[in-house]
């Protein structure tokens, strides 16, 4: 679990590998690993013979959360709090002070894995734009329960550290070294390990703001003024925005409040009574089986029909540069795809390109791709108004306008240089893919991938089968789909598919209502008090 080692200069380096999992994660057995490491720490301190800590992962990343089997099954709320008060005593110990503790972060750290770099007294991470930090936990309805949200509040202020919390966002290192949740960068492991070494030797201090006589949370505490202002505003927009649906983010605001009234370890109690509670939440359970369990049973390809080797795509065909052309295409230079688009002449086609550099910019701007990822991308994209580049394709895609006449043409002319082999898709959103398929010299190849806009952003995608479309072609439009990293909804070629089919019967009753002589207000109002994401009358 973890693996101990000391330098001729008594640095320990704490080397995390759970055995049995492809990543490290916290769970109640590492936690309790940790408890005689840091006794014999102890004693190393003890005796003068220990100058720092460095904490590093043997796996490919750094530490990706906590146990969320564990957490989802048990109803102990004492239980769940003792387990949130055991690794809050781990991390404490482990921030002690005297001795200069540093996480050497080489991929991920997530949730518990985040919380764990907080408690070192120093962060460095190997600068890949890839690698994701920080609290997600807020988007399965919990949040950090091993002293994170505390530590935050004391780095970063109140503010700064709901900001971070309640919107669940993860970050680059570039990203994260600018908000000043890590403290450095390095190139590659050997970097990263000998700027841990030498920020020990150069005699750091490992003791906390929190641990120090007089010290203070940043920007101060809800008490003053300016502060309490600040959550009264906050408090407001999470009303209006949520109309009291999500717990999570009311905890989150209420741990940092009261915590910031007192000192370190009692806000950490507080933290642990607002994290079992929330675990315990009716909302938490259907947040965590909905976005966690049920998501990623549909990504491991549960409803996927079985017998069908992955299909791998490299070249994809997109008919349409309009946005939502567009977004596919970049949805699939993304994830390392060639991609053509066609469109009526040239210039139009052109248009995708610089939709596609636009958004590519603004990445780059994000720190999460870097200026030679661009142009890579760039060079993987043709545009043209010749059917004749579909000749290579795996799978070409139409994005055009929603009319079955100019959808059957552009389905014509691109198969007359498809391979036998090669999958055609529609886009849309309206028309059965049974009658679109009828345009089709080849129906079983034939499917829907129904998109939403903003394409690129948007993490579903409909895979739509018609009366003849062959199971093997829903297999593949599968693997395409898990290809760009989107979660793929295998539904049937009814009205609306499914997902317009549920908002739009959720539109109508809102007519209905109306037509009955219910006040309009009143039905919007109920819509978002209920949890929806828009009013019924939009």
């Amino acid at each position: 679990m973890i693996k101990y080692k000391k330098d001729t200069d008594q640095i320990v380096t704490l080397t995390l590998e759970m055995t049995g999992r492809s990543a490290n994660i916290i769970n109640h057995k590492l936690g309790l690993a940790f408890l005689p490491v840091l006794a014999h720490l102890k004693k190393e301190k003890a005796k003068k013979a220990l100058k720092g800590i460095i904490i590093r992962s043997a796996k490919k990343t750094f530490l990706t959360g906590g146990d969320l089997d564990y957490l989802y099954q048990s109803n102990d709320a004492e239980e769940i709090y003792n387990f949130s008060q055991t690794l809050q005593g781990v991390f404490r110990e482990l921030e002690a002070p005297g001795i200069p503790v540093v996480a050497a972060i080489n991929g991920a750290a997530l949730g518990n894995g985040f919380e764990l770099a907080l408690a070192c007294h120093h962060r460095i991470a190997i600068d890949n734009p890839k690698t994701r930090l920080g609290h997600p936990e807020v988007k399965l309805g919990i949040m950090p329960g091993n002293g994170g949200t505390i530590r935050l509040l004391w780095t970063l202020g109140l503010v700064n550290a709901f900001d971070i919390l309640s919107e669940g966002t993860t970050y680059s290192p570039r990203a994260a070294l600018k908000l000043g949740i890590i403290d450095a960068l390095a190139t590659d492991e050997a970097d990263m390990l000998d700027q841990a070494s030498a920020w020990i030797l150069a005699g750091q201090e490992g003791r906390r703001i929190w641990d120090k006589k007089g010290g203070s949370i940043y920007g101060g505490s809800a008490k003053d003024p300016s502060v309490a202002q600040s959550v009264q505003f906050i408090a407001a927009g999470l009303a209006k925005k949520y109309h009291h649906n999500f717990p999570a983010p009311q905890a989150i605001l209420n741990t940092l409040v009261e915590g910031s009234k007192v000192d370190f370890d009692t806000a950490c109690r507080i933290e642990s009574r607002s994290f079992t509670e929330l675990v315990l939440s009716k909302a938490a359970k259907n947040m965590t089986k909905a976005f966690w369990y049920d998501v990623n049973a549909i990504r491991s390809g549960e409803n996927r029909p079985k017998g069908y080797g992955k299909f791998r795509p490299r070249k994809i065909g997109i008919i349409g540069a309009g946005n939502m052309g567009s977004g596919i295409a970049l949805s699939c230079l993304m994830r390392g795809l060639e991609v053509v688009v066609k469109d009526i002449t040239k210039e139009v086609a052109d248009r995708s390109r610089i939709y596609v550099k636009d958004r590519l910019l603004a990445l780059v701007a994000e720190d999460k791709i870097t200026a030679q990822e661009l142009e890579d991308r760039l060079q993987r994209l043709e545009t043209t108004e010749f059917s004749e580049a579909f000749e290579h394709c795996d799978l070409v895609i139409e994005a055009v306008f929603e009319n079955q006449n100019l959808k059957a043409k552009v389905t014509k002319e691109a198969e007359v240089y498809m391979d036998e082999y090669s999958l055609f898709a529609s886009n849309t959103s309206s028309i059965h893919i049974t009658d679109l398929a009828k345009y089709s010299t080849r129906p079983e190849n034939f499917v829907g991938l129904h998109f939403f806009a903003p394409a690129a952003e948007r993490p579903v995608v409909e895979i739509v089968r018609g009366k003849l479309t062959s199971d093997e072609t829903i297999a593949r439009a599968f693997d395409f789909v898990k290809a760009i990293k989107k979660t793929p909804l295998i539904v049937k070629d009814s009205w609306g598919f499914y997902a317009s089919r549920v908002q739009n019967t959720y539109i109508l009753e809102g007519i209905y209502m109306l037509q009955e002589g219910y006040p309009p207000a009143l039905i919007e109002n109920l819509g978002r008090q209920v949890g929806m994401a828009k009013p019924a009358l939009m």
